[in-house]
């Protein structure tokens, strides 16, 4: 469930130049500094594999899943063990915090080697070091906000590090849609104020929940969570446009502002409580809308002359491209599916067609069973997915109608199944490839196909596959099929 504040469009008028300093800032942070952190972990896990550390460690680490009940995990790690995969194996220990301190505690369990001198619990400790000094380097360590390490410049670093790409996409774009309304009223150093002053408060929420905790904290979540607070404190109890996605059902709607304020904090209260194997920070959110929506509303009484009064009490109307898809989503909603396709249509003839619309149209004409479904099954299949969530959809829509895929050209089939050459989805990519294959099938792209399935299938217990596939690929490649 999404719900988003959007009564502002983007205005040059109020050129929103700090929240571009920051989004800059982050993107900088994370492809300049961050895009290392790979780099980083490889030569930790590289020095603890060569370093004889396993060795010692791996009995002692044993004991420590038993201690913590973790059996059926245990009983994974030692067939891997047993077949002389340690590389998982070498994950898990190099990043396991409690695991260090269990050793603090019980360092008798190390296995040294009786007949090698040098073999001992100082060679150890020089390792183990080594190993921690390389491991601090890492970006989230280094300068992510841990609780059981609270300091003020990480409460100010963390909210410029993010956990990959996804993760800084998605709060870049909600720091777009909400932070342009929020600096044009009350302007960009009273905004780059409030925005980090709402991701210190995130950070203490979360801090404060475990102080004992080493559990890194990175991301901008707590202060956008304060500008999305901001902004919904900003207009008050003034009635504005609000967007909404639940499910397939998605449009606008009209409430006063500060309404939703406590809807935002209860959902991420609510989530934490239910969801405790998230990696999610709810807390971080739910102290980020706090500060943010506290702070505007003491700026409204105790300095109002900080507020573009003129800028927040402007009408303006809403983009004619999101009132013709809030219509269609209206009659969607309204089970008027008919109407809905038509007005669908209407929207890909005026504004073009994207990955939103197609899935919206091939949905709305398999429940009306329409005669120009598999054309529009195929027009939705020919897209490029880019996100995760698109690409569910895909997989979904391409499961649920088996009776149209062989009505999908060759060409296109192909692309269709190098999308889905993913983990999650390569079963999928190989049922296509094959059907293909056993078709005798002559394009060059089955031989890049071929070489990304043989990619996909690498895991140990896969390897007859990933052999195969291979295979597949230099043949085809080469020309020799």
């Amino acid at each position: 469930m999404l719900v988003l504040p959007a009564e502002k469009r983007f205005d040059w008028k109020y050129p929103p130049v700090m929240l571009f300093s920051i989004i800059a800032l982050n993107i900088l942070v994370f492809f300049l500094y961050q895009s290392s952190d790979d780099d980083r972990l490889d030569l930790a896990l590289t020095h603890y594999e060569h370093s004889g550390l396993l060795r010692m460690e791996w009995s002692a680490y044993q004991n420590y899943l038993r201690s913590v009940d973790e059996e059926p995990y245990l009983r994974e790690l030692q067939d891997q063990f047993a077949n002389q995969y340690t590389a998982e194996i070498i994950y898990a220990i190099v990043l396991d915090d409690d695991f260090i301190h269990y050793l603090d505690e019980h360092g008798k369990q190390l296995t040294f080697n009786l007949y090698d001198e040098s073999d001992n619990w100082d060679n150890w400790r020089r390792q183990r070091d080594l190993l921690d000094k390389r491991i601090e380097s890492l970006s989230y360590f280094a300068w992510g906000l841990i609780p059981k390490d609270l300091d003020p410049i990480t409460l100010l670093s963390h909210q410029f590090l993010h956990g990959d790409f996804m993760h800084l996409l998605g709060n870049m774009v909600f720091l777009i849609i909400c932070g342009f309304a929020v600096e044009a009223a009350i302007g960009a150093w009273f905004f780059l104020a409030l925005y980090l002053a709402s991701g210190i408060a995130g950070g203490l929420f979360f801090a404060l929940l475990d102080l004992s905790s080493k559990t890194p904290l990175v991301g901008a979540s707590g202060a956008i969570s304060g500008v999305m607070a901001m902004y919904l404190a900003i207009f008050r109890l003034r009635k504005i446009d609000f967007f909404y996605w639940i499910f397939i059902f998605a449009g606008y709607f009209r409430a006063p502002a500060l309404l939703l304020l406590p809807f935002y904090i209860g959902k991420e209260v609510v989530a934490f409580v239910s969801e405790e194997d998230s990696n999610v920070a709810f807390m971080a959110h739910a102290g980020g809308f706090v500060c943010g929506g506290l702070l505007i509303l003491i700026a409204h009484y105790k300095k109002p002359e900080l507020i573009n009064t003129e800028y927040v009490e402007q009408d303006q109307d809403l983009d004619p491209k999101q009132l013709s898809l809030a219509k269609a989503y209206q009659l969607l909603d309204e089970m008027k599916f008919a109407a809905a396709l038509k007005q669908v249509h209407q929207q890909i003839t005026d504004y073009g067609l994207n990955f939103e619309l197609a899935y919206l149209r091939y949905h709305l004409a398999k429940v009306l069973n329409n005669k120009h479904l598999a054309v529009f099954f195929a027009e939705l299949m020919s897209l490029r997915s880019y996100s995760s969530s698109e690409l569910i959809k895909l997989a979904k829509a391409w499961q649920d109608n088996p009776e149209l895929h062989a009505q999908l050209p060759e060409k296109l089939a192909i692309k269709l199944a190098l999308n889905f050459a993913v983990d999650e989805y390569r079963q999928l990519a190989e049922e296509i490839f094959e059907r293909l294959h056993d078709q005798n099938t002559q394009n060059s792209a089955m031989g890049i196909l071929a070489r990304k399935l043989s990619v996909v299938f690498s895991n140990p217990s896969e390897k007859s596959k990933q052999q195969r596939y291979a295979y597949i690929a230099d043949q085809l490649i080469t020309g020799a099929v």
